[in-house]
């Protein structure tokens, strides 16, 4: 059998997200990681940081070499995610069992503000598995 050059193209549901549930029927929407508008947002956003590090500190940033865990870049991996990665999501309710909508400016918050959270989305946008299966089911009329 040889493998199929069509399989490393990426499909809508990579883009567009797909619902996964998150816990106690919260669902997400979630983008694959590293998705070609998630990486050119990320590109233009870590472009101008690099830029304004460069003027303020005379010091620029690789941005092939990102590292997440640096503080000075998660900020702008969570904006990048807020709309590229975590498009959406619903059951998510506050302490007074309030519904809290989704926004990205509250995807953003809670991308930086909860590391669990911010762990989970990323691992959930890297199961390949998940939107190979919701793109042949689109397929297949389902």
């Amino acid at each position: 059998m040889a493998f199929k050059i069509s399989k490393l193209a990426t499909t809508p549901q990579e883009i567009d997200g797909v619902e996964q549930e998150y816990a106690d029927g919260a669902f997400v929407t979630i983008a694959r990681m590293n998705n070609p508008k998630y990486r050119a947002l990320l590109n233009k956003l870590m472009r101008q940081s690099a830029q304004k590090r460069l003027r303020q500190h005379g010091r620029s940033v690789d941005i092939d070499a990102i590292d997440p865990e640096d503080d000075e870049n998660k900020p702008i991996i969570c904006r990048a995610m807020s709309f590229h990665i975590l498009k959406h999501w619903k059951g998510f309710v506050d302490d007074d069992g309030e519904d809290i909508i989704y926004t990205h400016e509250k995807a953003e918050e809670w991308l930086l503000g909860y590391d669990k959270f911010f762990q989970d989305i990323v691992l959930m946008s890297n199961e390949e598995e998940v939107y190979a299966q919701a793109h042949k089911e689109s397929l297949e009329g389902n």
